[in-house]
């Protein structure tokens, strides 16, 4: 018998991580994720959870992780944003077109 597993994404607010990557963006509020969990800088779980786009964006990088493996995704993530930047990113482009996938969430659950 063949059974669904829905799996957990962890959501943490206040994060260096984000801040970092903030700065580094020059923007006010970022969510960056890293494996299974989406860290936040100046955007509470709550209000960061209204924003359907911005979820399901993050949630492609989430399932782009399980796909290539932690590692290989950071290293190939890495290049491809040196090749043709953060805004063309193939990853990045992959999770803007995501925006629109309402699907992506019957495949996890969110925890803060």
């Amino acid at each position: 018998m063949y059974r669904y597993y829905v799996k957990k994404v962890f959501i943490k607010e206040n994060a260096l991580a984000a801040k970092i990557a903030a700065r580094i963006l020059k923007t006010d509020r970022v969510a960056i994720v890293f494996s299974k969990t989406i860290y936040l800088h100046n955007v509470s779980a709550k209000n960061f959870l209204r924003n359907t786009k911005w979820v399901l964006h993050e949630l492609k990088h989430i399932q782009q992780y399980e796909t290539a493996g932690t590692i290989p995704f950071i290293l190939r993530y890495s290049l491809l944003s040196l090749k043709y930047g953060y805004n063309n990113n193939p990853y990045e482009l992959a999770a803007c077109a995501a925006e629109q996938e309402d699907t992506l969430f019957n495949n996890y659950t969110l925890v803060y």
